[in-house]
């Protein structure tokens, strides 16, 4: 009885020995895991690096805007944000970018190259040609600039050392050339990439995995609609294979850059770029844009950088009280473009003066002439503010992304007059699609067609009515920075195997199915082959056998 007893403690202490055991493993093994495996709030919590590098050119325009807010966003909610920029101090004053540091380095003063290649932009603005010979060669022009930039930037190895040590998480830039694709291959880091218009000639979808739907969708540059008729869709096809060529010429400036320096030259700069690139940010939205199949790893942003309007300077109010009923109308082209030369000028200016409208009108240089006593021509005007008052009844503009957005989202009815970049002419048939208001072809403008333009947006009621209803599903869409801010800080969470699609793997014949059509040709060949063998020996077995004569 004793000896059973002495078995029966010993069996117990075993058991509660293992029982100990198992609970520490368990303990142990929850606690391992929950280390391994932050929570995403663990996640959300801890603050990182970002790199974010300014546009290299200093007229940066509408490239500055959607960068300044999700830095500011960014900053915020506690992340380390640092800016490089050049001494051409691009994007002005930062102080809206809310950064932790600045970092500004030294590049040789190319003021005469790029006060040359403006002088060659206006001259292409002036000569009212959408696809012309000089139109692209200032494309050219301008991809030259920016890969002498690049050039600078990517020579200075004593900058890239210091920007290696820092350990930075990511980068997050406006890749309107893929300059900063080459600084995050060299700085071995991810990329989120920021674009100001649908897509770029050198950052387009197909890279993304985009399905390549030419009967509907249009082609960046072709300014076209997504109803496309049978011609339409050759023009769109057209349209593709052009943009594709000035994309891969322009390509060419930089790729020199890539093998001077030795930056992964056994990779093109497409492979670099879709690889890089974890979050497409597309300054998009689908109360412009038309419906498209996208990516999981593509988001539209759209308006995002559109700000309330803030109150006006008093002598700005007194000129806008003075139109009485008759309203405002803003004139704008933007950062780059001053003036649409002498004749289309004076145009403009004899219209205005016929208008019961009051005028603001921004323009860079000489006062043209003809200018009556309803205009006020400014070098500078706060564009978003003048749209959000109360008294402005159209936006007159070349059809530029942020001024379009802006009078959407303000609902200000527009009269476009798209003069250089290929997604002006994008932007103004979008507008005329959706009823948002009209555009102008400037190589046939005369007095009389502007007159009855500008008095046709202003007085029929169907363009306020339409702009009205597309600027409340633009404030109703999630496009602010939040959701760009949502976005980023998942990428930087989880990476982006999850929103990547297979279709990266695929070569040309598995995406389009070649292979599968190849096998169901060989299975239908043998196939054929086969029954044709077989009903050859079965007749050869009938003819070979002779009926039996008595």
């Amino acid at each position: 009885m004793a000896e059973l007893l002495r078995w029966c403690l010993f069996l117990c202490s075993l058991h509660s020995l293992w029982f100990t055991l198992l609970l520490t493993w368990l303990t142990l093994s929850i606690s391992a895991a929950t280390t391994s495996n932050p929570s995403a709030r663990e996640y959300v919590d801890q603050p990182r690096r970002i790199l974010l590098p300014l546009p290299l050119l200093a007229k940066a325009g509408s490239h500055c805007s959607p960068l300044r807010v999700i830095s500011s966003a960014l900053a915020k909610r506690g992340h380390y944000i640092k800016l490089l920029r050049s001494s051409e101090e691009p994007c002005g004053i930062l102080d809206g970018f809310n950064a932790s540091e600045v970092l500004e380095y030294n590049v040789p003063d190319n003021s005469a190259e790029f006060k040359l290649a403006r002088a060659k932009g206006q001259e292409v603005a002036a000569s009212h040609d959408q696809f012309g010979l000089e139109k692209i060669r200032f494309f050219w022009k301008v991809c030259g600039v920016f890969a002498n930039r690049c050039r600078d930037l990517l020579t200075k190895k004593d900058l890239l050392e210091d920007l290696r040590n820092q350990n930075f998480d990511i980068i997050i830039t406006d890749l309107f050339s893929p300059c900063y694709a080459l600084l995050a291959e060299y700085l071995n880091l991810p990329l989120i990439v920021v674009t100001t218009s649908r897509e770029y000639p050198i950052f387009y979808r197909q890279m993304f995995g985009f399905p390549s739907e030419l009967s509907y969708v249009p082609e960046y540059g072709s300014g076209l609609s997504s109803q496309l008729d049978l011609i339409g869709k050759l023009k769109n096809i057209a349209s593709r294979f052009m943009c594709r060529i000035m994309g891969y010429a322009c390509l060419q400036y930089f790729r020199a850059v890539q093998f001077e320096l030795d930056i992964k030259p056994s990779s093109s700069l497409n492979t670099i770029m879709s690889n890089r690139t974890k979050l497409w940010l597309s300054y998009s939205s689908l109360a412009l844009d038309y419906p498209e199949p996208v990516m999981p790893n593509t988001v539209f942003v759209g308006g995002m950088a559109i700000m309330e309007n803030k109150p006006l300077s008093k002598e700005l109010e007194e000129f806008i009280q003075g139109s009485g009923d008759h309203g405002l109308i803003i004139f704008s082209l933007g950062s780059m473009i001053s003036s649409l030369g002498d004749h289309v000028n004076s145009i403009i200016a004899n219209t205005f003066r016929q208008l019961p409208q009051r005028v603001i009108w921004k323009h860079e240089g000489v006062v043209p002439q003809g200018v009556g006593n309803n205009t006020l021509v400014l070098d500078w005007i706060p564009q978003n503010d003048l749209l959000g008052h109360p008294k402005t009844r159209l936006f007159i503009g070349h059809g530029g992304i942020n001024g379009v957005y802006e009078a959407l989202y303000h609902g200000v009815p527009m009269l476009l007059i798209p003069v250089m970049s290929p997604d002006q002419w994008d932007n103004a048939v979008r507008v005329e699609s959706k009823g948002l208001g009209k555009s102008i072809d400037i190589r046939s403008i005369s007095n009389e067609s502007l007159y009855n333009d500008v008095t046709d947006v202003l007085h029929n009621k169907r363009y306020r009515e339409s702009v009205l209803h597309h600027s409340a599903i633009l404030r109703d869409l999630p496009t602010g920075p939040d959701q760009a801010v949502f976005w980023i800080e998942h990428v930087l969470k989880f990476g982006d195997k999850h929103l990547r699609a297979s279709v990266f793997e695929l070569n040309f014949i598995q995406y389009y199915l070649i292979d599968v059509a190849l096998a169901v040709l060989l299975v239908v060949i043998i196939s054929f082959l086969t029954l044709r063998f077989i009903f050859r020996l079965c007749c050869g077995a009938c003819v070979g056998k002779k009926p039996k004569i008595e």
